[in-house]
């Protein structure tokens, strides 16, 4: 049967059927995107803001059952695909350390792989976010800084070429790390220095074993080990350094209660960013990771919950969020914030 449009009542609308169009609120708010399939709380949403007719897409079955387990099958799937790429991850960087010849193509086919676990990329960031901190490793913070400078690089057009080396140079940017020796006490500020010299041992384009020396060292020079500035430090290194903060900051070591949730990693790029970060690409990522957050569902710090219906492009990390019906300006609102992301 070939999809069509229809019109219903929202009072008829049931789980799992999918919207034509945008849904608004009387005051102009998006409460559901077009392509969205109806779940509880968008029918709650739809309900209460007195949305009297929706358009549908009609033309299968649906299974609302079926459709309320989407989500948690492919968070399965993904971290499913996930543990078993962190653990090719670790059998490929010990067996550089420990003189194996590894081929440089392997770690973005590796990368590459947990990438295409999902139909749409950027979603993996939700799924990133998502996961139990409790098996945070170097290895898993490597894969994941891999996957956020991929889509950074996919995010500046990059070609393919340019997409694998930058790839590669992320997942191996801590590979210094792991070699026996690693004293972390010791050997924190030199594991960059450790790292290039052991890709350049083993043959890795310059450009790789480049960016794994630099990704610690910053635009205003108070970076390590060569404390170098803006001009020397080259395009990859700058990209993965901000997917290393973010992934540090959202992940890395932390339980799920205390990890900060994006738009507060948003708030400190804000801050702090500008004399440590490569602006362009900053901005660049910013921008993505805000807008891929909107009409995202929040609990503020007073304890509401609501979804963000407008991004500030002056202030990224401070939101419009619609609690029913009521817009709050988090930019003009200084005394609430973003609590959680639900």
């Amino acid at each position: 049967m070939q999809p069509t449009i229809k019109r219903i009542r929202s009072a008829s609308a049931r789980i799992g059927m999918e919207l034509a169009n945008d849904v608004f609120s009387p005051t102009g708010s998006v409460i559901a995107n077009k392509g969205e399939r109806l779940n509880v709380r968008l029918l709650h949403m739809i309900r209460m803001h007195n949305i009297e007719y929706l358009y549908i897409i009609v033309g299968e079955k649906i299974n609302p059952e079926e459709y309320l387990n989407i989500e948690r099958q492919s968070m399965i799937q993904f971290s499913e695909a996930y543990k078993a790429t962190e653990s090719e991850v670790k059998k490929s960087m010990q067996g550089i350390c420990q003189g194996e010849k590894v081929e440089a193509h392997c770690f973005f086919e590796i990368t590459d792989k947990v990438m295409h676990s999902l139909e749409k990329p950027e979603e993996i960031l939700k799924y990133l976010y998502a996961l139990r901190a409790d098996r945070s490793t170097t290895f898993t913070h490597s894969l994941n800084v891999s996957i956020v400078s991929n889509l950074i690089g996919t995010w500046l057009h990059y070609g393919p070429a340019q997409i694998k080396e930058l790839t590669i140079a992320a997942l191996l940017h801590d590979i210094g790390k792991t070699i026996r020796s690693y004293h972390p006490e010791q050997d924190y500020h030199f594991h960059p220095l450790i790292g290039h010299d052991l890709l350049q041992k083993h043959n890795y384009p310059a450009s790789i074993a480049n960016a794994v020396l630099f990704h610690h060292e910053t635009l205003d020079g108070t970076g390590f080990p060569m404390k170098i500035k803006w001009g020397e430090i080259p395009e990859y290194a700058r990209i993965i350094a901000i997917a290393n903060f973010y992934d540090n900051q959202t992940t890395g070591g932390k339980t799920y209660q205390e990890r900060p949730h994006p738009y507060k990693v948003l708030q400190l790029l804000e801050r702090d960013g500008f004399t440590r970060f490569d602006s362009t690409y900053m901005n660049t990522f910013m921008k993505r990771i805000a807008h891929y957050y909107q009409n995202a569902w929040v609990r503020l710090s007073d304890g509401r919950k609501g979804k963000i219906v407008f991004i500030n492009e002056y202030a990224l990390s401070s939101p419009i969020v619609d609690i029913a019906g009521e817009l709050v300006n988090l930019y003009s609102r200084k005394d609430i914030t973003i609590d959680r992301i639900l």
